[in-house]
């Protein structure tokens, strides 16, 4: 059995994270949850996005934020 079955058979929402978020991280800190992703070919990149339930997603926003943060040469 896939681990989607699983999940959806336990009543287990997947998150939602809007648009191209690819190579999700994630930690927790006091109870709240921090998600980055892989968007290096974007700018602002590394959108930031917190949850307390894993299952709404807020952008709080960019670790690459600057242009001095990213040299495309």
């Amino acid at each position: 059995m896939t681990a989607s079955k699983v999940n959806a058979s336990r009543g287990v929402p997947k998150p939602t994270i809007p648009g191209f978020s690819p190579d999700p991280s994630i930690c927790v800190i006091d109870g709240v949850f921090f998600l980055v992703t892989s968007s290096f070919h974007l700018y602002p990149g590394l959108p930031i996005y917190f949850s307390e339930d894993l299952r709404s997603w807020k952008l709080v926003g960019h670790a690459i934020h600057r242009p001095n943060q990213l040299s495309l040469r």
